[in-house]
């Protein structure tokens, strides 16, 4: 167990475990990070993605937009973003999240809509 308040350190374990594909023990070596500094934008990334992991999206979506508020230009985590809306059946916000991260544009729900009628739909397998 690491004692002490060393984020980099609690952060790194939390990359190990997930590469290793043990969400739960990453979740919770990111979790003992953000409890140290919840700045960080990689950090809110990874947190993410391991509630992604662990059918947790709503939760995740929360961290995916804190690491944008922290840092726009992410493009991964526009990726992420929008494959968990996705997920959650949220397709025009998961447009909008991919065209920006793709297209660095911004466009509403009602631009995602029209695109959507006009392509003839767009499915989450598809949005590689």
């Amino acid at each position: 167990c690491l004692r002490g308040e060393f984020f980099e350190a609690h952060h790194e374990i939390g990359v190990a475990h997930s590469a290793l594909g043990k969400h739960a023990l990453a979740l919770a070596a990111f979790e003992r990070a953000a409890r140290l500094n919840d700045q960080v934008p990689e950090l809110q990334l990874n947190l993410g993605s391991a509630l992604m992991a662990m059918q947790q999206g709503e939760r995740a979506l929360a961290h995916f937009d804190r690491a944008l508020a922290l840092q726009p230009k992410q493009a991964r985590v526009w990726s992420e973003r929008a494959m968990a809306l996705a997920d959650r059946g949220r397709m025009d916000e998961a447009l909008a999240s991919y065209i920006r991260r793709n297209h660095n544009l911004l466009i509403g729900e009602a631009t995602a809509e029209r695109i959507k009628t006009r392509h003839g739909g767009l499915y989450a397998t598809g949005m590689d």
